[in-house]
């Protein structure tokens, strides 16, 4: 089921490429690109030593991953352009990094792969034109912020004797939780123009969810009575707090109710990547090499141009 899901995304963002290649593309408004880098997460599992909190400064930078994606863009007006993107990133935790001395003992830790298609806007909030002032190859420079929302797919799991156990179907805590969900993008990026076909830039996004289960971890310790007599009611009754895992002579176990994590804030994950897109070149030859803003000379004059379009 969340593989034909995942095909269907990716159909539907080919299909809408294909498209507006075909209809959309009149001049320099479409680009298709790809993207590479990383990702972390912000959550109840690792941290840094104060409680949790919903901010990038609790990132724990050794549990950095790979992500990457593929998109298309379209300028809807000179200032404002729309992403439809396919992106995946690895995020992972672990309280043996932590400081913080409740978190540390617990010695919980998983990893989660998420698979996540979104739509944003990009809206330019200042540009430069050809910054390296070379009239024959061009380089102009724009820095954008990001605003927009996604649908993503993940499954936490964590290492045990060996074997990489799916942490959902466990109940750690008692509760179902979905493993898909929504999310409100937010960052900014900024990108290189090189001639009139080519951009590279770099992009920072925060992605946050509607979930606090990305790490497994949200609220309070499930009763232990309550976990059944058998293998995977055993299973979950021993990842649910790993603390003898690390202190063999640890004899008290935590009772139902007991603060496991911190439903305060969502879970969140961030990508940090490099990007680069082709720029198609369109029909309308009115535009030709009038493609940025700024000025030429023409017949000795000096001549405004607009980017892509005049509106």
């Amino acid at each position: 089921m969340k593989i034909r899901l995942l095909l269907f995304i990716v159909l539907v963002t080919l299909f809408a490429a294909g498209s507006s290649i075909q209809v959309q593309a009149q001049n320099y408004r479409f680009e298709v690109g790809g993207s590479i880098g990383a990702s972390n997460y912000l959550g109840d599992i690792g941290g840094k030593f104060l409680p949790r909190r919903g901010f990038v400064s609790d990132m724990q930078i050794k549990m950095t991953s790979l992500s990457g994606g593929l998109f298309t863009r379209y300028a809807i007006t000179p200032r404002l352009s729309g992403n439809l993107s396919v992106n995946f990133g690895r995020i992972r935790g672990d309280d043996s990094l932590t400081t913080n001395p409740g978190r540390n003992s617990r010695n919980l830790s998983f990893r989660n792969d998420i698979f996540e298609a979104s739509i944003t806007g990009e809206y330019d909030v200042y540009e430069a034109y050809n910054v390296g002032g070379n009239t024959r190859y061009r380089i102009d420079y724009n820095l954008y912020a990001i605003f927009g929302f996604g649908f993503f797919m993940h499954n936490p799991t964590t290492e045990y004797l060996g074997k990489r156990i799916e942490l959902a179907p466990l109940y750690t805590e008692g509760v179902k939780y979905a493993l898909s969900g929504i999310s409100t993008i937010t960052g900014f990026g900024m990108d290189f123009s090189l001639g009139r076909n080519h951009k590279v830039g770099v992009k920072l996004t925060v992605h946050t969810t509607n979930t606090d289960y990305l790490d497994d971890v949200s609220g309070s310790y499930r009763n232990p009575n309550t976990f059944a007599n058998d293998e995977q009611g055993q299973l979950a009754f021993a990842l649910s707090d790993r603390r003898r895992e690390k202190d063999p002579d640890f004899e008290t176990r935590p009772t139902g109710g007991g603060v496991r994590g911190n439903p305060k804030y969502d879970d969140s994950f961030v990508f940090f990547t490099a990007n680069y897109a082709y720029v198609f070149k369109g029909k309308g030859g009115k535009y030709k090499r009038q493609f940025h803003n700024g000025y030429i000379r023409k017949k000795g004059r000096r001549v405004g141009v607009r980017r892509f379009f005049a509106f």
